[in-house]
């Protein structure tokens, strides 16, 4: 397939103020801090405002209860709490206002808090007792969802469970992930899925997939990008401002040996990594959560094999300026269909590549990609704007074509590779684009136009 090299200065007259700088990870200074640990989980109490956090390992099993308020760890005296345990699955119940808790190494019960003291739940259908499963809570269905872990009798498990407030069901699909512990599962609020992601496959085999639940069925996604196959449990956390999953760390093998030190972003179709200049050191088992009230995903603890040691850091990871693209309009119909218009990998990223692709067009002729700084008006021609009256019925300009990029249609396909310049200013410029393609059999004209396409850039 034919690229085309879009030559991307035409921006630079268009350049947006200096917004905040990168995602950036910040190590706060706490006056005291949990003992450190392993195989535990963290999650968000929404309605309280504070991160809640429960037992895991410090050389022996715990059962404490822990509180971030945005500055500071609080320890918390529950009249009743769940016995010692690690390894569970814990996640916060926006509906009805409370964190579940599930299993364990060694247990399969269900355990709910609501702020001030934890309480054993009593279904008449449970999930066999395990460890390491992964849980997450759809808002959309005002469901939890439970999937997989390790039975100790059964080994690797494949089973999807629901909780609605009162009793386990067991979810029967004919397509799931294959059986699978020790991943990271959160649910992303802006497309209604829990996301999946990473796991032990054969308790010495780590996976990279990336898997999504809808309620009805699961779906392997194949983004061309991804991070390296790792298992780690709660390293996975979902900022809602920003509509991204944010993956860090995690570790490879049963000891976690090496761990590692990245930063993801999943934004439902890629997988970008994302630098800082300060960042935590590497680790896996941590515990990671969003914190809606400041917007912030909070980050403590984890282990580091190599050293042999478990921290007790407490981290917020920030990324303001996040790139962003979205399709929006539709195309007019040709002789190879309706032409569409999207992208192929991440981004628009500062000092990055980033690739739009037309597909549906005639097998071979000629197209042209028209870019934009407005889809609201081409200097004083309002848009959309209408094109019926010149014979390309159906059809609509949806972006200024302040630059018009040509190329040649190869099998029906035409790439646009366009450089983002590194320049700080730019983070924050959006553009706009869409397809023209020459079809003599489409219309009296001889043209159609694809859907249009609308790009941030977003710092690397």
């Amino acid at each position: 397939m034919r690229r085309i090299f879009v030559q991307s200065l035409w921006l630079l007259p268009c350049i947006a103020p200096v917004l905040d700088a990168q995602g950036r990870w910040t190590l706060h200074a706490t006056a005291s801090a949990p003992q450190g640990r392993t195989g535990f989980q963290m999650t968000t109490d929404i309605r309280r405002g504070v991160a809640v956090m429960f037992g895991g390992f410090a050389g022996a099993r715990l059962n404490d209860t822990w509180e971030w308020n945005g500055s500071a760890w609080i320890q918390r005296s529950p009249i009743t709490s769940p016995p010692p345990r690690d390894q569970y699955a814990m996640a916060y119940d926006l509906l009805r206002g409370v964190t579940l808790l599930f299993g364990g190494m060694g247990f399969g019960d269900t355990w709910q808090y609501d702020g001030a003291t934890w309480t054993q739940r009593t279904p008449m259908v449970s999930p066999s007792a395990r460890c390491c499963s992964h849980m997450a809570f759809d808002v959309r269905r005002g469901r939890m969802v439970l999937f997989g872990g390790y039975d100790s009798n059964r080994g690797l498990l494949d089973d999807t469970w629901e909780w609605d407030g009162t009793n386990w069901t067991q979810v029967r699909l004919s397509n799931q992930p294959s059986p699978r512990c020790c991943g990271s599962m959160v649910y992303d609020m802006a497309r209604g899925v829990c996301v999946l992601f990473g796991g032990t496959t054969t308790l010495t085999t780590d996976t990279d997939e990336t898997w999504e639940y809808d309620g009805a069925s699961w779906t392997l996604r194949a983004p061309p990008v991804r991070p390296a196959a790792r298992r780690g449990g709660n390293c996975l956390a979902y900022d809602a401002r920003r509509g991204r999953c944010v993956l860090f760390g995690g570790g490879r093998g049963i000891s976690g040996n090496p761990s590692f030190q990245d930063t993801w972003e999943w934004d439902g179709a890629f997988w970008v990594e994302r630098s800082s200049a300060a960042r935590p050191t590497a680790r896996f088992l941590q515990g990671m959560s969003y914190l809606w009230n400041s917007n912030e995903v909070l980050m403590f603890g984890g282990y580091e094999p190599s050293n042999i040691h478990r921290f007790t850091d407490t981290w917020t990871y920030t990324a303001t300026n996040t790139a962003q693209c979205e399709r929006y309009g539709a195309g007019c119909a040709g002789t190879g269909g309706t032409p569409n218009l999207d992208r192929t990998n991440g981004g628009p990223w500062l000092g990055l590549p980033f690739t739009m692709r037309s597909g549906s067009l005639p097998r071979a002729g000629a197209a042209a990609l028209f870019l934009g700084s407005s889809n609201k008006a081409w200097g004083a021609v309002p848009l959309p704007l209408k094109l019926d009256s010149i014979g390309m019925t159906n059809c609509g300009l949806l972006a200024g074509p302040d630059v018009v990029v040509p190329a040649s249609i190869v099998s029906g396909n035409v790439d646009w590779l366009m450089a983002i310049p590194n320049v700080a200013s730019l983070v924050g410029f959006q553009f706009f684009a869409q397809a023209f393609v020459f079809d003599g059999g489409a219309n009296t004209f001889g043209a159609t136009l694809s859907n249009g396409l609308a790009a941030t850039v977003g710092d690397a």
